[in-house]
């Protein structure tokens, strides 16, 4: 009895839809990149600052995503040290993409980002921590504030 032809058509993983294809985090692509460039002394630096930058912004769209999901179901304060924690990580590695391809250049990418949407985005992770983290104002504060919008004096 023959085999049969193999279909080329079939997906490779056929217990998979397009949508639960295998994914590798961030994080780990990060340190592949990070090994190869270590590796590869040859390899031009904007071209490896331009996969940082690819993967940075990877993270960055899974965390916000996180926080869409933990805000919509109400649990966002209640981890506000995770919160904090994975945001400062971001701004950080954001801060030393950013230098790094500020002073070693960067590849140009297709269409996908340039060095202003890095610098944009890098912002608004420093605006979102400030917003949550930073300093609040004093009762006093508040309540000249306050008075101001009611049309009382200070």
């Amino acid at each position: 009895m023959p085999l049969p032809e193999p279909s080329l058509s079939a997906p490779r993983f056929a217990f998979l839809s397009e949508s639960e294809e295998p994914k590798i985090p961030a994080n780990k692509a990060a340190s592949v990149v990070e090994w190869i460039a270590a590796q590869q002394p040859g390899l031009p630096r904007p071209i490896a600052n331009a996969a940082l930058a690819k993967i940075w912004l990877l993270q960055v769209d899974e965390f916000r995503k996180s926080e869409q999901l933990m805000m919509a179901s109400g649990e966002h304060d209640k981890d506000l040290t995770t919160h904090c924690f994975f945001l400062l990580k971001l701004i950080s590695n954001g801060k030393l993409l950013l230098d790094n391809a500020k002073t070693m250049g960067i590849a140009e990418t297709t269409p996908e980002f340039t060095l202003n949407d890095l610098q944009a985005t890098f912002d608004s992770l420093q605006t979102t921590y400030f917003c949550e983290y930073g300093p609040k104002n004093s009762d006093r504060q508040n309540k000249i504030i306050e008075g101001l919008f009611n049309g009382q004096k200070s």
